[in-house]
């Protein structure tokens, strides 16, 4: 049976486990001999939880959609009680929250068993998970290129099939963008629909989102079930859908107005992803959906410019409010030297600066959805390359504009939808030449994500991708 599990996706597992097919705590003894082969190669772990998930299964939750099914938590943001929480960095190495976020407490509700933690660049500032305490999470597609970032480790983990989903975040790309690289589904769902509650009231002024990668659609959808829905206070609200996201899994997504974008608007996207999402476009066109080139028209140098000061002035806050918790001050050793740097530069943006700063930001994020309206989804590439080589040396710079101007290259369709506050998906329909992952990005009306996982998972049944494995596997 062991043999055969890896063939399954996380819905998949927990109907095993029901059936009495698999225990819970033999799924788990499978998942950590998974992580003993696969992990130093491909350094997806920052933490392992073997106790704690030893002990869950042994007396493994009955409900929940994944109830048994073992599971991994991104390094960042969300509080796990008892878990240790680093952010990739090494000010926070000692780190342990002691209470669970209201997102993991929503998770807990799905069964799912915890067994570790993934891999981050620090603070999430970055499109490959690496950093100075743990290292670099690597491709298993290819051992020398990225997984992507930030939630890097839980792509390498899912698309090597160690487990079939895991946590992830997205505040310019985090979730797409290893997606895209590692040949996975990743939702970055609208703004409002998570909240952050108790650690934040806002993450990147609603730019930053939570949920998962997966191998499958359905997976997804009810993963976000159980994770979306605000708190009240929280800044930002949305009405709730009118029906489970895991009800639209399969229902008629009937035809729909489809707007195709293959520009980049700021590096030029390669051949291959102009070429994979033309592909997709027409798989879609042949599927009765009416489909037309368009181009939103976005200022990108602007978009970055007022961006990267932003994530400047947040980050310094971030670490400010950091040493206030922690009860120390963060040293230049504490920190990668661009993260240093990065917290010298904010110091040079007055209040007023910053406030206009977040004003474009809102109005640039209000044009896209002023061209979006015109089409139920929008198609572009996910990422303009198919992932880049491991190592990436920019860490190591103290010159932040060269920093984020080489990061930003490599987020030309995924930063400014989080600008805009729309949902997006990244699906694996088409591969790049050389076989490489290459995701296509799709983008909904705000509080649409329904639209989406209809549409991704008629794409999903007449495309499938689950077998698609990469040499370094389960």
């Amino acid at each position: 049976m062991t043999d055969q599990l890896i063939e399954y996706d996380g819905l998949g597992l927990a109907s095993l486990i029901r059936s009495g097919q698999i225990s819970a705590a033999e799924l788990v003894e499978v998942v950590i001999g998974r992580i003993e082969r696969l992990n130093p190669t491909l350094n997806f772990m920052t933490y392992k939880g073997y106790g704690r998930a030893r002990a869950m299964a042994a007396d493994a939750p009955r409900e929940g959609a994944f109830a048994g099914v073992p599971w991994l938590l991104k390094d960042l943001i969300l509080g796990h009680a008892g878990v240790p929480q680093t952010s990739g960095s090494r000010f926070f190495r000692d780190y342990v929250p002691a209470q669970d976020s209201l997102m993991i407490q929503r998770l807990k509700t799905l069964g799912l068993v915890y067994l570790g933690s993934t891999n981050v660049p620090e603070f999430g500032i970055n499109l490959q998970s690496g950093n100075a305490l743990f290292g670099d999470t690597r491709n298993p597609w290819d051992p020398t290129r990225t997984p992507g970032g930030s939630s890097g480790g839980a792509a390498s983990a899912v698309a090597a099939r160690v487990v079939p989903i895991a946590h992830g975040g997205d505040g310019g790309g985090s979730i797409r963008v290893p997606s895209s690289y590692c040949g996975l589904v990743g939702l970055k769902p609208s703004r409002g629909r998570n909240t952050y509650y108790p650690e934040a009231a806002d993450v990147w002024y609603g730019c930053g989102t939570d949920g998962c990668l997966s191998i499958s659609v359905r997976d997804t959808a009810a993963y976000s079930d159980a994770m979306w829905g605000s708190t009240a206070g929280d800044p930002y609200e949305i009405a709730p859908l009118s029906r489970p996201l895991f009800e639209e899994v399969g229902a008629d997504p009937g035809r729909l107005r489809i707007g195709v974008m293959t520009r980049s608007p700021g590096a030029p996207a390669s051949a291959d992803a102009v070429r994979t999402a033309e592909a997709t476009a027409q798989l879609c066109e042949s599927l009765g959906h009416h489909v037309e080139a368009v181009d939103i028209g976005i200022d990108y140098d602007r978009f970055c410019s007022t961006f990267i000061r932003v994530i400047n002035v947040l980050t310094a806050l971030g670490l400010d409010t950091a040493e206030e918790m922690l009860g120390r001050k963060a040293e230049a050793d504490d920190l990668q030297p661009v993260v240093w740097a990065i917290r010298g530069l904010a110091g040079n943006v007055s209040g007023t600066d910053h406030a206009r700063d977040v004003e474009t930001l809102r109005q640039i994020g209000r044009d896209i959805c002023v061209a979006v309206s015109r089409y139920d989804v929008v198609i572009t590439p996910s990422t303009p390359v198919t992932a880049p080589a491991i190592g990436d040396p920019s860490q190591a710079w103290q010159d932040v504009d060269a920093y984020f101007a080489r990061l930003f290259d490599h987020m030309v369709f995924s930063a400014p939808i989080s600008i805009s506050g729309l949902p997006a998906i990244s699906l694996p329909i088409e591969t790049a030449a050389d076989g490489m992952p290459l995701g296509t990005q799709f983008i909904a009306n705000r509080g649409r994500e329904d639209q989406l996982i209809r549409l991704a998972s008629q794409l999903e049944t007449e495309r499938p991708w689950k077998d698609r494995r990469p040499l370094l596997s389960a």
